[in-house]
Parts: structure tokens; sequence; C-alpha cells
């Protein structure tokens, strides 16, 4: 059984996903690893001088990576058909809804960004696999220009586009990962 005309079957397409998201889980494993120095490996600990005290932002409870925790934000009610086109008005209405939706993390940037479409062919029928692939293949290379400052440059390391099965028909979801500080 394919899904869609690229001769790609079910199995294939869950083998991609199980191996972007193990790449993502050893991003983050190995971002959240703390860098030991040379002198703090060997016991070593530097002394104040002068009777003075580290002071207490020297020492961090987490070490800085990516945040495992993400954060998903919707596009609902997508002209996907017009959205596959490359319609402006129709990735504009998505545009907004995003822009509206990412406010509540003002001061924080995006590191990296899954785009999750979901689409039926009909009203009624169930998630298409191809046509959501498409969606979000579609949505994904716009995402960074509608906010340079929070999403991250468009590579698709940082913004990868996936179907999901599971979600509402019609949207674009985007799970947002972070930089922990």
């Amino acid at each position: 059984m394919t899904a869609g005309g690229r001769g790609r079957s079910l199995p294939q397409l869950a083998g991609w996903l199980f191996a972007d998201v193990l790449l993502m889980l050893v991003v983050v494993v190995l971002g959240g690893q703390q860098v030991t120095t040379p002198s703090a490996a060997a016991g070593a600990h530097p002394t104040p001088t002068h009777g003075a005290s580290p002071s207490p932002g020297a020492t961090r409870s987490t070490p800085p990576g990516l945040d495992p925790n993400s954060s998903s934000v919707f596009a609902r009610n997508v002209d996907v058909s017009a959205v596959i086109a490359g319609d402006r008005s129709a990735l504009d209405k998505v545009r907004q809804q995003i822009l509206a939706a990412v406010r509540g993390f003002s001061g924080r940037q995006a590191a990296m960004v899954f785009v999750w479409g979901s689409a039926a062919s009909c009203s009624g029928c169930g998630v298409s696999i191809d046509l959501s692939q498409q969606l979000a293949q579609a949505v994904a290379p716009h995402v960074h220009s509608w906010d340079p400052a929070f999403f991250p440059v468009n590579s698709p390391k940082l913004i990868r586009p996936y179907f999901d099965g599971s979600g509402p028909a019609n949207s674009v979801r985007l799970e947002l990962f972070f930089i922990r500080s």
C-alpha cells in the first residue's frame, strides 16, 4: 500500500518519522549535557580572592540546551487546496492565526519548529496522508518569513514538515521547541 503518488509505503513514512524523532532526541540529549572544565574535572575548586563570595547568578540549576517541553500553536479551517497551490490570501490567513498564537511567547525564540499538516480530501472524509504532507510542505518554507525574530532560520533541519493523522482536519499545527536558558 502506498501513501500518495510518490510510491512510499506507510511503513516507510513511519520509519522516516521515527528517524526524525530519534534525531531530535539525540539533539535534546546532547544539548542537555553539562560541560565540565579541566579544573572542575580534576576536583579543583576556585577560591574567591580577597574574601569575596561567588555571585549567586554564577550557579546554574539546569544546563542550557534544547528545552524538551514543546508548545503548539494552531491554524484552523485552512483552505488546503489554496495553500498547496500557493494562494497568497490563503497563506495569509494561516500566517495571521499563527502570529496571533505566538504573541504569548514574547521574549522567546523558537529553536526548532515541526509543521504538522492535517487535511481531508472531502467533508466527512478521513485525513489524507498525502494531502496532509503537501499542506505541511507548503506552509513550512514561509514560517521564518512570518516573524524572523521569533522563528528559526529557514532550514529543513530547523523547520520540518510532517503529516498529522490525528489532528483536526484542515489544520496546521506548529510544534515549537525553545532553547532552555
